[in-house]
């Protein structure tokens, strides 16, 4: 497809979402993320619905206030600078939100990643800068 269509979330997202639970520990999340080489990923209950998101800039906050448990403590748990470790005001999109649009919110917000839930708040897939790349260049 090219960019001058109208491509929208379903189109390019990432829909093999890796996840978070909120007991996910540190030191876990830590070791997925480089892993997989991605720089964050929702954090989700149980039924699967969003209940933040979690960044690799988030995590390296930790050492800011020195924490020492990261095998044990879970990323729900854990506070660093008086608030949530994970980032719980999510900015989301729909799967028919425009890739225009999601360009916007990523540029705009300066943010590198935005979760596309359904009604319930599931979700359904990630649109990243490299998925509006990727659309950029066709592939």
């Amino acid at each position: 497809m090219s960019p001058n269509e109208t491509l929208k979330a379903q189109d390019i997202m990432t829909s093999d979402v890796m996840t978070f639970r909120e007991e996910t520990t540190i030191a876990e999340a830590a070791s997925e993320l480089l892993k997989r080489r991605i720089s964050g990923a929702p954090v989700v209950d149980e039924a699967g619905r969003l209940a933040g998101v979690l960044s690799e800039e988030d995590l390296i906050s930790v050492y800011y206030e020195g924490h020492r448990d990261l095998e044990r403590t879970p990323i729900g748990k854990c506070q660093v600078l008086g608030s949530s470790l994970v980032t719980r005001k999510v900015v989301t999109v729909r799967p028919e939100t425009t890739v225009t649009e999601i360009a916007k919110k990523l540029i705009g917000l300066k943010i590198k990643r935005v979760p596309v839930v359904d009604a319930e708040g599931k979700v359904l897939g990630v649109v990243s800068r490299k998925d509006i790349l990727k659309a950029l260049a066709g592939r």
